[in-house]
């Protein structure tokens, strides 16, 4: 793994040296040795990064800075010195210069922090899309960061307790969305966002975010093709730079399918490609890679995930995360990158940004639909359509006027509410499912709160994009690129992702909404974009990516089972889910709809798996209740 970590304004206890919990803070991001950490410490503060080399860290009598990621340089003063001091001092030269501006100038992967000795001033970043993560702890006069919550415990700065809001969060999302973190006073840099530091006072600052232009413009694909076809070519050859073995993954989706083939264009040789089968009826993908890896006669590698699989990896899980993060497919996405890094790769690209820069989930199209309600006069909604339906008292058993009554209902909850209606804390009712003590610490509407401020904060004049950009935080940031990067970290191989590259991001915000989701066409301009390039079997096929069996493998007796089932049987004395509805959950719906409440039961088994590894950390185990 890499990263970086340290602390800015503080003295350390009388006991222990900067030095050492510097050097504690680096072993904690996944080192196993400290030569492959470079620190360097003042009078009150530290830094150090677990990088390849040292270009990831320079410093002179006044200033300090550190470095994780594959920073490219936009500036070509920058570029100059990057090519003559490499990326540190690139970094360290353009503060100086630009001061806060620099990160104007920095695209890709990055997280960076400088520090300014004699002016007492800092500076500390994430990328974009925080594929680089930084975690924070405000502290008086001081801060503490690090890319991993593992850095966070037994350090002598910080008091750890467990929010109960984040784990109501979790509950909610299935992971923990940025600022919060499982503990109270440790925070995530959300994307595009900094920290400045000046004489021990500290401010949170956006310096990038999403602006959408030319949302109606009436253009073709014929308008935007050669562009984003040579954009994606750029990004793949960029990729190429930063490591001699390139791979990528396979699901023999469009995204992953476009890859390969970009891939063994560029390198003018077979690409390496990887993917996850299943012994489970509706969830193996094979085919479709097959299909991929032969149109583009790639060198092709597949793994079939089991039980005991999932089984082993439970544990590391929670290591990797440091928090609860119940995305499931973190199992076939480690697998897949382990059989990667035993070929001998060091990168692996994934197709991670595709849906939700060009419009490819299901949500969109849907969410269009409802939509159209909004475009019939209020009148005619409220003094005709409703109260003709009001006239059916027995319509929930009547199928058609059932069915209007579902769609009018729905249509009527403003977004992005009504995108969270299947969510199955409103399904159930959070009262039904949560202890009543537990829900007297927290605050119920905070996760739709903070989605509705994500949703109209964006640049953006339409629905369709206003939901593309909270799927770039929710779907991307807090989810689906920390799964994979966790994941390859773990497998000790680096992920890449050249669909969040920030040449094709920017392109995404201004490609009209009607190529995006013309009609109910999903993600229309990307497939007849690339339409004589994929197979038409993978523009045809439906969505579905690397997803995880659990709620079959859960009913069949094994080890998995029993970690399932004996995860919830502890959970109960947590204080947290009411144990009637753990119980109704494992022996009712589990049974009716495995692939539903399969997968709620495997968030609530890595909540439990959580608590039982940190046991010591304050909060944790709250005291059973009485009240049910």
């Amino acid at each position: 793994m890499t990263g970086i970590c340290g602390y800015i304004g503080l003295h350390p206890p009388s006991e222990i040296s900067g030095e050492a919990i510097v050097s504690k803070m680096a072993q904690s991001l996944g080192t196993d040795s400290p030569a492959q950490f470079v620190t360097v410490t003042g009078d009150n503060w530290a830094m150090a990064t677990v990088m390849p080399d040292e270009k990831y860290l320079a410093s002179d009598a006044e200033q300090v800075a550190v470095l994780t990621g594959t920073p490219d340089f936009k500036n070509p003063e920058l570029v100059k010195d990057k090519k003559k001091y490499g990326e540190a001092e690139t970094i360290l030269r353009g503060y100086r210069r630009l001061r806060s501006n620099l990160l104007d100038h920095i695209s890709g992967p990055f997280s960076l922090a400088i520090f300014d000795s004699v002016k007492r001033k800092a500076l500390i970043a994430t990328d974009r899309a925080a594929i680089c993560p930084l975690y924070y702890a405000f502290v008086e006069n001081g801060i503490v960061f690090s890319s991993h919550l593992n850095s966070f415990v037994d350090n002598p700065f910080i008091t750890l307790d467990i929010d109960p809001q984040a784990i109501y969060n979790y509950l909610y999302f299935h992971v923990i969305p940025a600022p919060r973190t499982i503990y109270k006073q440790v925070r995530r840099l959300d994307p595009g966002t900094c920290i400045k530091f000046e004489n021990g006072n500290t401010s949170i600052a956006s310096y990038w975010h999403l602006i959408y232009t030319d949302e109606k413009l009436n253009r073709s694909v014929a308008d935007y093709k050669d562009e984003f076809r040579t954009l994606i070519r750029d990004a793949v050859k960029r990729e190429l730079k930063h490591g001699n073995q390139l791979s990528c993954f396979l699901s023999g989706g469009t995204d992953s399918s476009t890859l390969a083939g970009y891939l063994g264009e560029v390198m003018g040789e077979p690409a390496r490609s990887y993917s996850i089968g299943f012994d489970a009826t509706g969830y193996d993908e094979t085919h479709y890679a097959h299909i991929a890896a032969k149109h583009f006669q790639t060198d092709h590698h597949e793994y079939f995930v089991t039980p005991d699989d999932v089984v082993d990896l439970v544990p590391n899980i929670i290591d990797v995360y440091g928090q609860p993060f119940g995305n499931s497919s973190v199992i076939p996405a480690y697998y897949c990158a382990k059989l990667a890094r035993e070929d001998g790769n060091d990168r692996i690209m994934g197709g991670d940004g595709g849906d939700e820069l060009f419009g490819g989930n299901e949500r969109y199209a849907k969410q269009k639909l409802f939509s159209w309600y909004d475009g019939i006069p209020e009148g005619a909604r409220h003094g005709l359509i409703e109260p003709i339906l009001e006239k059916f008292p027995a319509r929930d058993a009547i199928w058609p006027v059932r069915k209007a009554w579902r769609y009018v209902e729905q249509a009527r909850i403003p977004m992005p509410d009504r995108m969270e209606t299947y969510n199955f804390v409103h399904w159930f009712g959070a009262e039904n499912i949560f202890f009543n003590d537990f829900l007297e610490t927290i605050e119920q509407a905070a996760p739709l709160d903070e989605r509705r401020r994500t949703y109209n904060a964006p640049e953006a004049k339409t629905m369709l994009n206003r939901m593309l950009a909270l799927d770039y935080k929710y779907t991307l940031a807090d989810n689906d690129l920390p799964k994979v990067t966790g994941m390859c970290g773990l497998a000790g191989i680096n992920a890449a992702y050249p669909f969040m590259s920030d040449a094709l991001v920017e392109f995404s915000t201004r490609l009209p909404i009607h190529l995006k989701l013309k009609g109910f066409k999903l993600r229309y301009f990307y497939k007849e974009a690339l339409r004589d390039f994929l197979p038409e079997e993978i523009i045809q096929k439906k969505k579905h990516g690397f997803g995880l069996p659990v709620g079959p493998w859960m009913l069949a007796p094994g080890k998995f089972r029993e970690l399932a089932f004996d995860s919830l049987e502890r959970l109960k004395s947590q204080g947290i889910i009411r144990t009637d509805f753990i119980d109704e959950i494992r022996s009712k719906w589990l049974k009716e709809t495995p692939g539903f409440y399969g997968g709620l039961i495997w968030v609530m088994m890595i909540l439990e798996q959580f608590i039982t590894r940190n046991e010591s950390v304050s909060g944790v185990r709250r005291a059973n209740t009485d009240v049910v």
